[in-house]
């Protein structure tokens, strides 16, 4: 009796078990075990973050094989994908383990179009294994893609794609596997609350592409909502997104562009986006266009990016920019404002962090509000590059804590350039250029307002004319910092140099000290290698200069022991025989 009360409580237990972690009741598990198809549904599909995620046995009445798919590779399945489509107003489409043959031989590219058009709450599931592949999409004169919006539907809304692997066979530059379009000059959000997570594209020109098309202006906005999460791009040397719109989320994303160096776009280009987060991605083989993360405007919406985010992202082998945020001539009525570039890592890139303006009049401020920080840039020419307008600068924009490294590449450029600005601040910094050409600086700082550059650490170890320039600013501060081994140090106009550590230096330019309209020279210590005793120049007490013909008898090198042009020195040091 006992035995038997027993075995009775373990069934009832086992029927009673809640899911665990969102996945799904055994009783749904045991159902139809017989079948490939349940057992992928149940064990085999990815959620967000990659963990099993619950699928209710449902969307087996919602595979693609009940409307005539097959999956085997050979058979065309689009009609028979088309008509599960078209068989819900809302629900889930599931493909089973399987590769899908999918074509459409009078597709043009006009950016609304594509073999399959999807409306609102539809949700594309792709069990583990499961392969959609196109063999005959041919663009036109836009873009042609694997899914796009129905937009005689719109608003499109609540849409997901979860799992899918899409891919041409063979590679189409003209290709895209997911476009978000909406109409000309619509007067509202059209796309809505997409999500595309845990996919995979393969041989498309660009992977996905958000794109308002609208003249209407700053108060526009016709996509909403886009999540782009965990997802993976091979030989896909067009962008992997483009974002145009607001409220957008790229995380978690593994891009690759072509390892063969003819990629031609960017990995991810953000025109006129709000509130736009590109973080935690890692981008490889990108080699042209306008930067791996460019963020800029839009001419067409004449709207600025703003409220966007760049965190933690991996930029590597791409001989191109890094990350980009500019303006063209033409896109002069708003500028690109509070935007945060923080904790990425930029390694054998042209350039690691540009922001650039070609707006040549005043009737905009290019930069606003823009932070650079925590960065770690190893790149052959130019690690950071700030540059505004010709007549309009750049305001409020402040770089800290960023390491720069500048390998012996002999190219020509700058470890940390600024121009043409206003209230810029630079602070706390470690910047190193260990390249030996003669023609690389370690910091150029030029035509700029209100400037500060406290408390960075600099080692320029080249033989360049002019290591650190700093010229033709206003109300500039330079406190604090710590300069190694630069050739030499020229100050412009309108600066005041104090409390800085300069070590190992050939010469300081008198002009520094008295040329313009310097406002304070003061508390500096310096550290360099001559000669002879100086006999020229402003030197404080407390500086040192190595004697470079050291021998027996002689003093390893002066010390100033009051300030003047050249002030006091005394022999330290002597060498015994």
């Amino acid at each position: 009796m006992k035995k038997l009360y027993f075995l009775v409580l373990c069934v009832l237990t086992l029927l009673m078990i809640p899911s665990l972690n969102g996945a799904t009741p055994l009783s749904s598990i045991l159902y139809n075990t017989t079948t490939r198809d349940v057992a992928q549904t149940n064990l085999n599909y990815y959620g967000n973050g990659g963990g099993l995620t619950n699928v209710n046995v449902s969307l087996l009445s919602n595979s693609v094989k009940n409307f005539g798919a097959k999956g085997d590779g050979i058979t065309d399945d689009t009609l028979a994908i088309n008509l599960a489509m078209n068989s819900i107003t809302s629900g889930d489409i599931y493909f089973p383990f399987g590769t899908y043959i999918v074509s459409h031989t009078n597709i043009a590219g006009t950016y609304t179009n594509g073999i399959f058009k999807f409306r609102s709450n539809i949700r594309f599931i792709g069990a583990e294994g499961s392969i959609i592949r196109n063999t005959t999409l041919a663009g036109g004169g836009g873009i042609a893609s694997m899914f796009a919006p129905d937009l005689s539907y719109a608003p499109i809304t609540n849409v997901s794609f979860e799992n899918l692997h899409l891919e041409n066979s063979p590679y189409m530059s003209g290709n895209c596997g997911i476009i978000l379009c909406t109409d000309q000059d619509a007067s509202s959000n059209q796309i809505q609350n997409i999500t595309i997570q845990n996919c995979s594209f393969n041989n498309f020109g660009s992977a996905i592409y958000i794109l308002q098309r609208t003249t209407l202006g700053s108060g526009t906005r016709q996509v909403n909502g886009v999540k782009i999460l965990n997802n993976v791009t091979t030989n896909c040397p067009g962008s992997f997104v483009t974002a145009d719109g607001e409220d957008i989320l790229i995380s978690g994303n593994t891009a690759a562009g072509d390892a063969s160096g003819e990629s031609g776009y960017d990995a991810v280009s953000i025109h006129s986006g709000i509130r736009v987060t590109v973080a935690n991605n890692h981008f490889q083989n990108y080699h042209a266009g306008g930067g791996v993360i460019n963020i800029r405007n839009n001419n067409n919406s004449m709207c600025g990016s703003r409220d966007v985010i760049v965190s933690g992202n991996t930029i590597e082998d791409c001989n191109t920019l890094g990350i980009v945020v500019s303006l063209q001539p033409l896109e002069n009525t708003y500028g690109v404002r509070w935007v945060n570039i923080n904790h990425n890592t930029v390694k054998d890139a042209l350039t690691g962090i540009y922001l650039y303006s070609g707006l040549s009049d005043s009737s905009s401020t290019p930069f606003d509000n823009i932070i650079v920080a925590d960065n770690i840039v190893q790149t052959t020419i130019t690690g950071i590059y700030i540059r505004g307008g010709l007549s309009k600068h750049g305001d409020t924009i402040n770089v800290s804590g960023n390491i720069i490294n500048m390998p012996s590449t002999g190219i020509n450029g700058w470890c940390l350039a600024i121009e043409n600005t206003d209230l810029i601040n630079v602070t706390g910094n470690n910047i190193n250029c260990k390249n030996g050409n003669t023609n690389q600086l370690a910091l150029y700082w030029t035509n700029s307002l209100s400037f500060i550059f406290n408390n960075n650490c600099l080692t320029a170890d080249n033989a360049a004319i002019n290591s650190v320039i700093v010229s033709g600013v206003a109300n500039g501060t330079f406190v604090g910092n710590n300069i190694y081994g630069a050739a030499n140090v020229y100050f412009g106009d309108r600066v005041i140099a104090r409390d800085n550590i300069f070590r190992s230096l050939s010469t300081i330019n008198d002009h520094a000290i008295f040329g313009g309209f310097l406002v304070e020279y003061c508390g500096n210590l310096m550290t360099v290698y001559k000669d002879s005793v100086p006999t020229t120049e402003m030197w404080n007490a407390g500086d040192v200069a190595i004697n470079t013909l050291a021998t027996t008898h002689t003093n390893r090198g002066w010390i100033c022991i009051s300030s003047g042009p050249p002030g006091t020195w005394k022999a330290f040091g002597p060498i015994e025989p």
